[in-house]
């Protein structure tokens, strides 16, 4: 069963609607609903709803330009041009315990980091797959191990984003499924036994 934005909202949800003049906000009418009408949700699904609160970090190349984790591809920058934003990619100022320390502070019960957006930029050793990573840069350590170990010394529930859509990497055109392989193998988290 498929609940609308506005039936999940409940009671409060408004439809915002263009008339001739002016937009106008009417209340949606609401469905009397069973509490047995609502999905039950996967374990994986409950676990992570029941975390309720917390942040979602965009960080990566893209950062130092300041114009947004979609600039490379929204303002067409060559893959050449974009990737020279590694040369000056220190990290200095990255630490996952203090990341994980702003959540916490802030009653979060995780976070959620771009380990590799769609410009094809990774924040994890990458193990030889591919030189678009934060190994191959000034920074030269792998910033989800620092993160994941930060979260989990903080109390505080690590997830990470790694996209599927690489705009950089041929075989996401061309060879699917090598690049499938590809993404796996190089997603595999590695943290240090302590």
């Amino acid at each position: 069963m498929k609940l609308s934005a506005a039936a999940a909202l409940g009671s409060s949800a408004i439809r915002v609607s263009a008339g001739r003049e002016h937009g106008s906000i009417q209340p949606v009418a609401q469905p009397e609903r069973n509490p047995g009408d609502l999905p039950t949700p996967e374990p994986r699904i409950a676990r992570f709803e029941r975390l309720a609160f917390g942040m979602f970090v965009h960080w990566g190349l893209y950062s130092q330009i300041g114009r947004g984790e979609w600039a490379k591809h929204m303002q067409g920058i060559p893959t050449d041009e974009y990737m020279k934003l590694m040369d000056t990619f220190t990290a200095d100022e990255f630490s996952g315990r203090e990341l994980a320390r702003v959540a916490k502070r802030a009653e979060m019960r995780y976070v959620t980091l771009t380990s590799r957006h769609h410009d094809g930029f990774s924040l994890y050793d990458t193990r030889g797959l591919s030189t678009r990573g934060v190994t191959h840069t000034p920074a030269g350590r792998d910033l989800i191990l620092d993160f994941v170990e930060g979260c989990r010394g903080e109390g505080v529930v690590p997830m990470l984003y790694c996209t599927t859509l690489d705009w950089t990497d041929e075989r996401f055109e061309s060879d699917w499924k090598g690049y499938q392989q590809y993404l796996r193998a190089s997603c595999v988290l590695r943290v240090q036994p302590e």
